[in-house]
């Protein structure tokens, strides 16, 4: 006979497997919720990730406002397209900020070649950064830095790379085919073209 207050092994052992029973079929319920619960928590950190990366359309419109500040002439416009401690490199001549003085250079720019016009041949956007391909034209009517106007046409090419951060641009490296626009205007000698079968020194 049983003692008060003792369970016989027969119903131990049936308790022992009910809870085993129990605890295996929850099993791969706690494992769904974790792996579910994972889940969210990736996409919630995607989509905090994605929200902090501007869109390549909203950066390109605003490196756009970059070049129709020349094809323009409206430089008070770059205040909306250019961050206030924006950084040029090589920064343009002058004592003031560089967004000042690229205004003024701009405008000199204008004054030599009125019809100035940029054309975007390439806009490669990765995240904030935008490198950047064109080709100018325009005639030189006026005076270019101390180079008086010879009305003859020019083109040349231009490669940029800005950093955009809230929809302004804070950093720009640029390099401008410069020299070309000097020999075509006739202020600097155009390399002389060896003659067919002459040796070069």
């Amino acid at each position: 006979m049983e003692r008060p207050g003792t369970r016989s092994p027969v119903i131990d052992a049936t308790l022992g497997r009910t809870r085993r029973s129990l605890v295996l079929r929850h099993v791969p319920v706690l494992v769904a919720t974790v792996l579910a619960g994972k889940a969210v928590a990736g996409q919630a950190s995607v989509a905090v990730a994605q929200a902090g990366t501007p869109e390549p359309r909203e950066v390109e419109a605003t490196v756009q406002g970059f070049y129709d500040a020349f094809n323009t002439g409206d430089v008070d416009a770059l205040d909306d397209v250019l961050a206030p401690d924006w950084v040029d490199f090589p920064p343009p001549p002058g004592p003031g900020t560089d967004v000042e003085n690229f205004k003024q250079t701009i405008l000199t720019t204008l004054t030599g070649f009125p019809d100035i016009r940029f054309e975007i041949q390439d806009f490669i956007v990765e995240g904030g950064q935008v490198a950047v391909r064109s080709i100018a034209t325009g005639t030189h009517e006026g005076d270019f830095y101390g180079i008086p106007a010879t009305g003859r046409a020019v083109e040349f090419q231009t490669i940029d790379i800005h950093r955009v951060e809230s929809d302004r641009i804070v950093e720009t490296y640029h390099v401008e085919d410069l020299l070309s626009v000097l020999i075509q205007v006739g202020a600097f000698p155009t390399p002389a073209t060896p003659e067919a079968g002459t040796p070069a020194p």
